[in-house]
């Protein structure tokens, strides 16, 4: 049973690494995502802003 459990070990490391990497990688694509969005409400609001003051 310990040379078995030993076995498998390096290949728990290795896919709880590669699944760490990858939740790392979409949870910065969704954060990264959402900032944008921010910035193009606030780009937006800003645009609006200026042209209401153009207009007056």
């Amino acid at each position: 049973m310990g040379e078995a459990f030993t076995a498998i070990l390096p290949l728990l490391i290795y896919f709880s690494i590669i699944g760490f990497s990858l939740w790392f990688c979409i949870s910065l694509i969704i954060a990264q995502r959402e900032r944008n969005q921010i910035l193009r409400d606030i780009s937006s609001n800003l645009k609006d802003a200026a042209f209401l003051k153009k207009e007056e």
